[in-house]
């Protein structure tokens, strides 16, 4: 048996709103389920998120608000009510009354809600800010993107592939679009980019320079590959600087140094 007490609660809190952990991998050896309390102030909002692999429940305990879901749809949600997320569903809560909104939430199978808490974005994998408005990444989780938001980015380009689990989110179209942003998906194959992915992204560049950016992909490679071209050619920055991000982060392999070279010649660049 597990008899958990107060002193062994953990407490998470961002502006607005307080999270008890109640039952969590921290303090429990359950594999099936965490349980938290949720005090959302008047006012306040718990942005809209998915959780990939988990589904959710909600238990209204206290207070009246609107449930913040998928393509901006709302739902009003009050004390005594109980409403399920399944895997991968965009959900999210406004406080509209005058009283903290109180519920419990279930969550099978566990999640550790610390890094949704957290508005660092330095620790998104290969995260690396080129200016004051653009930035690139490997693959954000959902609660990242709602850090991302609350940073002021205004668009989301991703060229990673879908479908796999492990490198992207089950709807992050969806997510991000609920969360005010703009959204661009430009797949590029990893083993064989092509002229067209890199046109498009070159497109989706120009029409955007002038908004808050994050460009990503699975593990920021083939982004600071592209970016690094879209610099050097359409921006003219230096050979050295635009691709200094890349540096960092890999060394291109046989089929992305024979893309960069071939580009950059066609351009009219030299590769040094």
């Amino acid at each position: 048996m597990e008899f958990l007490t107060d002193e062994q609660f953990k407490k998470l809190t961002k502006p607005g709103i307080t999270s008890v952990q109640l039952l969590s991998p921290h303090n429990s050896s359950s594999s099936r389920v965490t349980i938290t309390r949720v005090t959302v102030e008047p006012e306040a909002e718990q942005s809209p998120h998915a959780h990939q692999s988990s589904e959710q429940i909600w238990v209204a305990i206290s207070g009246s608000g609107l449930l913040m879901l998928g393509e901006g749809k709302t739902k009003a949600f009050n004390a005594g009510e109980v409403v399920r997320f399944a895997d991968g569903e965009v959900h999210g809560f406004k406080n509209t009354g005058k009283k903290p909104f109180i519920y419990l939430s279930v969550t099978s199978p566990p999640v550790n809600f610390a890094p949704a808490y957290s508005t660092d974005l330095t620790d998104i994998y290969n995260f690396r800010p080129i200016s004051e408005k653009l930035s690139t990444s490997g693959q954000p989780t959902e609660a990242k993107l709602e850090a991302i938001a609350k940073d002021g980015y205004q668009v989301i380009i991703n060229l990673g592939l879908l479908g796999d689990p492990r490198y992207s989110l089950k709807d992050e179209k969806g997510l991000v679009t609920s969360l005010g942003m703009a959204y661009i998906h430009i797949p590029v194959n990893f083993t064989a980019p092509k002229e067209n992915d890199l046109q498009a992204f070159f497109a989706a560049m120009d029409q955007n320079w002038d908004r808050k950016v994050l460009i990503h992909c699975a593990a920021n490679k083939r982004v600071t590959a592209f970016l690094g071209l879209y610099l050097v050619i359409q921006k003219k920055w230096s050979m050295a600087e635009a691709f200094l991000p890349m540096k960092e982060i890999w060394e291109p392999d046989g089929v992305w140094s024979s893309f960069i070279a071939a580009t950059l010649k066609k351009y009219g660049q030299v590769n040094n």
